[in-house]
């Protein structure tokens, strides 16, 4: 059950009760991911799927990378954006914080501008860092 967990902080979720009542709570973590086969540059692809969906896919998680990398088959581009981006110096999923980045490879601690946005490669089955303004399909959720 990795998907089922008491949280406040990871999952958004807030104890709406009244102070002074504490009370337990579960958040179960339960998306579809939409894979949209138009080319967008990164940040294209980011303002398209805060839209029209949640945000662009991140894998914080073997579960949620496992479905990552079943979702990118019809991929029309060997590339697909997903919500990496390296800034203040370390690599960041653009919904949640750092962590699990094991799935992303040999990504490099210092990319030259502009290619600071993750990309996960549907070919090698790893995340690369691409140029932001390269257009790609992309997996929303």
């Amino acid at each position: 059950m990795e998907n089922l967990r008491e949280s406040v902080v990871e999952s958004g979720c807030r104890d709406e009760a009244p102070s002074p009542v504490k009370l337990n709570f579960f958040c179960y973590d339960n998306f579809e991911l939409r894979h949209l086969k138009e080319n967008q540059t990164w940040e294209g692809a980011l303002e398209h799927c805060r839209s029209h969906y949640i945000d662009l896919v991140g894998a914080t998680s073997q579960d949620q990378f496992d479905l990552l990398s079943a979702a990118d088959k019809n991929s029309m581009t060997s590339h697909v954006w997903v919500g990496l981006r390296f800034l203040t110096e370390k690599w960041i999923w653009v919904s949640r914080s750092l962590k699990h980045l094991n799935f992303t490879g040999s990504l490099p601690s210092c990319p030259a501008e502009p290619y600071s946005c993750g990309a996960y490669n549907k070919i090698t089955g790893q995340m690369e860092n691409r140029d932001c303004d390269e257009k790609l399909n992309f997996i929303c959720y």
